[in-house]
């Protein structure tokens, strides 16, 4: 079961209108400040909620990046992300960010994200 991200800083969304493929007609960018609560020498899967709902049928993909600083980790811990990944989510119909994150030590750490989506939205 992968743990909830409620923390986060700087969230940015840009929209750009596109004449896209099956409909789509909105291009998001996704961007800002994650913070991830460790543990345990362990690997940890963390999802987050982002943009808004849109029906699955006016979802066309998502992609998302996620990098930290390399000096986000306390002196004898250590922290690296293993994947990210972005997919529509069912139950709140946003993209839902999974990320899966290697951590040595009790230290919380900031990732930054970019999630692009392609839609159709309604209001575009």
């Amino acid at each position: 079961m992968a743990t909830e991200v409620t923390k986060f800083e700087s969230q940015q969304e840009l929209r750009v209108g596109v004449n896209g493929p099956d409909g789509a007609n909105s291009l998001l960018v996704l961007t800002g400040l994650a913070v991830l609560e460790g543990g345990a020498t362990k690997v940890k899967a963390f999802r987050f909620l982002l943009g808004p709902a849109v029906e699955h049928q006016n979802f066309h993909g998502a992609v998302a990046m996620a990098a930290s600083p390399s000096r986000n980790a306390a002196a004898g811990s250590e922290f690296r992300i293993r994947s990210v990944d972005a997919e529509w989510d069912d139950e709140t119909k946003q993209v839902e960010v999974k990320v899966e994150a290697l951590f040595s030590g009790p230290d919380e750490q900031w990732i930054s994200y970019q999630v692009t989506m392609l839609a159709e939205l309604p209001d575009a």
